[in-house]
């Protein structure tokens, strides 16, 4: 072989070609724990392998995996060749243990996609929202592969050549399409970058940033120009096979500027919104440092019961390890579960999905640890550094134990079979393991309180049957997060929290009827109390970034980790009961421009300009009273005019959709200025009543039926309407820490979307696909997918 191809391919394999890619030279030699019997399904555009007893996972993803791409495809005017194979995985523990990679993934790994053959490998982890995300992201990186490489490995090779791509560009285009642009959790990690000022030009970021600041510069160009422009882009990119002469055509500035148009873009965006909030030492002691550690992950603290001692995980040395702190000294006494090396050897202690919890004698503690191929339940004896029991039960994974009051058992969330329950376990008796919920529905985040009550969250909705069953998840709303509790007294289910925000991490507190829980409800992650008998919630943190694994102590402190500078580190919060840490949280920038508070600048004076035929001036002010126009419009606009619609659109100013009265100029007091402010409030806000905090707006989605607020009073038209803005309240508009999905402009059911997105064209062709004569069917007689014997001796990877 010319030694010159040999140095060339020896790069390409070393450094363009992700290590996934090389699993038929490496993957064989791993330990292999379970033998699956494997099966497939066939969808309109995937192949998807999956082990027979997880036809529901497989299912699942069919359905999120031919919606990913009907977005992206949307997204980037792009149509797929050719089909994609997905192999799913039933847990993590056995995704580690593929063939398909050479090396091990990592816990913080969710899945990914083998490019020479165009393989998306994936694992289920216990929730199904998480499992949306990863196949969207995942199926990100293979259409565009497919997109700008082709097909064929001498194909890909050639292009991953020619055309590399920068790393931010590749996971920020995956986040990017599947978290629908922009959510709470980037927007949490930007902030704390700017504010803290460690955000790194474009081209030098790495880590995290890859992924979530990647993500930050495609939305920033969608705020700027239009989320098309993300296609264009792609396109341009194929067509000039040059990522940067791509950038400078599209965008007409190169990635420099770029770099620091972005990083101008998000300074004014989130300095004047941030000034409020709150560091996490404005109000609580921190424990640990990980800018004097150089460590990363500092996290999952639990209080002992009487509040002296505290159990955390940490990497500070290189390795996710348990130690012990004195919270009187604030000193750490030991390590006293190793997570890579030491007298107690455990594979990987999880941090993704921590939690430790102490029994009420404040003498041991649970927690999780992969242990032979599967996650194992341990009880440690603190006082002695010595294991009491170890409890292996064959799911799939399991994770967050708590004990109950009396120390007698431990309920804990475990997955089997796609789904993800409660548990019950007697202590010592490992055969005793009691399944207390049944369904398809996401189940975690236990809390053993008093009266045998447990609090855990879930996406089940209003669906409050512990054993409800239902044929269609991919139909449900399973996104969102409330709080429920469980009664093992009657076996019942009521729910806690009813909202379309985010809420994790339930507790009972100290004090009695009331319960801790965390919620991005104003798009930061507070800690809030609820009072169950009164119903009575408020907040009593207003951070800049969040709060998490939150643990209380008996005599009413608390311990909580918060990422802040670049790192997570755990905080002491000695007094969250006191009267004045009552809060109300202030809203985060994305926040405020989702519920139409803040209006982009830019993109606002660019449509005034349009309408104005760019006769707008920079500091003009438009007024629209009474019917009449400001001066610097090129013609008079009449009430009820097509002009005025457009006026009124650009201006934010137009009616709920529900409302039954035409748009109208006449009656709204509305002026805005145009300047060199990034941010415009809606002077169209009118504050009619001080101690409720009722507001007026035109864009609204609920209506406030006050007989105390008159038509007068408000000072508008019949075609505004009124809705309650206290933070917390139902009928405020809120956008969750994802979009909402994109509608879809096809038939509903699900075999038609799937397959035949223009739906069956009648019985007869319908009765042919479903008949026996059908070759190679992908439906059943009642619309389903028909499993398919994998008739190789060797799995799939």
């Amino acid at each position: 072989m010319n030694i010159r191809w040999f140095i060339l391919i020896a790069l390409l394999s070393s450094t363009l070609i992700p290590s996934d890619a090389l699993a038929q030279y490496f993957g064989q030699n791993k330990v292999n724990y379970r033998d699956f019997d494997w099966y497939y399904l066939k969808t309109e555009h995937f192949d998807i392998y999956h082990p027979k007893e997880y036809f529901d996972v497989a299912e699942f993803t069919g359905w999120e995996a031919e919606e990913a791409l009907i977005s992206i495809e949307e997204s980037w005017n792009y149509t797929l060749e050719g089909r994609i194979t997905i192999i799913v995985y039933p847990s993590h523990n056995s995704f580690q243990n593929n063939n398909v990679s050479g090396g091990t993934p990592s816990e913080s790994t969710g899945g990914f996609t083998e490019f020479l053959k165009n393989r998306v490998v994936i694992p289920y982890q216990g929730s199904n929202s998480m499992l949306r995300h990863v196949i969207h992201h995942e199926l990100t990186h293979a259409v565009m592969m497919r997109m700008l490489y082709g097909e064929g490995m001498q194909s890909i090779i050639t292009g991953i050549s020619r055309l590399p791509l920068p790393l931010w560009f590749i996971e920020g285009l995956a986040e990017y399409e599947s978290r629908y642009g922009w959510g709470n959790e980037a927007s949490m990690y930007m902030r704390d970058a700017i504010i803290n000022d460690y955000l790194m030009p474009i081209d030098y970021l790495q880590g995290y940033f890859i992924y979530k600041g990647g993500q930050s510069v495609l939305y920033f160009l969608e705020e700027r120009y239009g989320a098309e422009k993300i296609g264009e882009l792609l396109r341009k990119i194929r067509s000039r096979r040059n990522f940067s002469a791509a950038v400078k055509d599209v965008l007409g500035y190169d990635l420099e500027e770029l770099s620091e148009r972005w990083h101008k873009h998000l300074k004014r965006q989130i300095w004047p919104t941030a000034a409020h909030f709150e560091a996490p030492e404005d109000f609580a002691v921190r424990i640990t440092d990980h800018e004097e550690w150089y460590n990363f992950v500092n996290t999952s603290p639990a209080l002992s019961p009487e509040g002296d001692r505290m159990v955390m995980l940490s990497d500070k040395d290189d390795y996710l390890s348990i130690y012990l702190v004195n919270m009187v000294t604030g000193d750490i006494e030991e390590k006293i579960v190793s997570g890579g090396g030491g007298v107690y050897l455990f594979e990987q202690l999880l941090w993704l999905r921590p939690w430790i919890d102490w029994s009420p004698d404040g003498r041991n503690i649970a927690f999780v640890a992969e242990k032979g191929g599967e996650d194992a339940l341990y009880t440690l004896d603190v006082t002695e550094s010595k294991i009491t029991g170890v409890y292996k039960f064959g799911l799939d994974g399991i994770f967050s134990p708590s004990w109950s009051p009396d120390g007698e058992r431990i309920v804990l969330a475990g997955y089997l079979g796609g789904k993800t329950d409660l548990y019950v376990l007697d202590v010592g008796d490992e055969s005793s393991l009691k399944m207390i919920t049944d369904d398809k529905f996401s189940d975690y985040d236990p809390d053993w309180g008093p009266e045998n009550q447990i609090l855990f969250i879930s996406d089940r909705g209003s669906y409050l049957d512990p054993k409800q069953q239902v044929e269609n998840l991919w139909d449900l709303d399973y996104e969102h997060l409330d709080v429920y509790m469980y009664s093992l007294d009657d076996e019942t289910i009521s729910r806690i929290t009813n909202d379309s925000y985010e809420d994790r991490y339930p507790q009972f507190t100290p004090r009695d009827g009331i319960i801790s829980f965390v919620s991005d409800r104003t798009g930061a992650y507070n800690l809030y109390m609820k009072e169950l008998a009164t119903d009575d919630t408020w907040a009593v943190t207003d951070v800049l970034t969040g709060v998490f694994t939150p643990s209380w102590s008996n005599n009413g402190s608390l311990a909580f980790a918060s990422f802040y500078n670049a790192g997570y580190d755990i905080y002491q919060y000695k007094n969250p009961f006191d009267e004045s840490r009552r809060k109300q949280p202030s809203l985060t920038y994305y926040q405020q421009v989702a519920r139409g508070i803040i209006k982009d600048t830019e993109d606002l004076e660019a449509r005034l300009r349009e309408i104005t035929n760019g006769d707008l001036k920079d500091h003009d002010t438009i007024s629209i009273e009474d019917g009449d126009v400001a001066e610097n419009l090129s013609e008079p606009v009449q009430p009820g005019s097509a002009e005025e619609q457009e006026i009124l659109e650009a201006l934010g100013a137009i009616p709920g959709e529900d409302s039954e009265t035409e748009p109208s100029i006449a009656g709204l007091d509305t002026s805005f200025v145009i300047s060199e402010s990034d941010r415009i409030l809606d002077d169209d806000l009118k504050v009619i009543n001080s101690e409720d905090l009722y507001i007026i707006t035109p864009d609204t989605v609920d209506v406030l039926e006050d007989p105390s607020i008159s038509t007068e009073d408000a000072r508008v038209d019949s075609s505004v309407t009124v809705v309650d803005s206290t933070l917390g309240e139902e009928m405020v508009r809120f956008v969750s820490g994802s979009r909402s999905r994109p509608s879809e402009d096809v038939s509903s059911s699900y075999r038609n979307h799937i397959f035949y997105p223009s739906g069956w064209r009648g019985e007869k062709e319908e009765e042919i696909l479903l008949s026996d004569a059908a070759q190679d069917s992908i439906l059943d007689a009642d619309g389903r997918f028909i499993p398919h014997k994998y008739k190789l001796k060797f799995s799939p990877d």
